[in-house]
């Protein structure tokens, strides 16, 4: 799952604006990730995200943070 967030991450339109492609990353998850993979990768950046770069990093967490406000 790390990889293919990193890989989401990396293959999003707008490369030059990152706000676009943290956007557009997390949409995706969202939208077509199931629940059980969303969990794991929350759990992982918990324990420290070892392996996800900065932009997947804030992707998750804004994931989380939807997910949250959702309730």
């Amino acid at each position: 799952m790390i990889t293919m967030v990193n890989q989401i991450v990396d293959n999003c339109p707008g490369q030059d604006d990152r706000e676009q492609v943290i956007t557009t990353a997390e949409t995706h998850l969202h939208k077509f990730w199931a629940r059980p993979m969303k969990n794991a990768i929350i759990a992982h950046l918990h324990e420290g995200g070892e392996g996800l770069s900065d932009t997947a990093q804030e992707v998750i967490r804004r994931l989380e943070a939807r997910r949250q406000k959702a309730g």
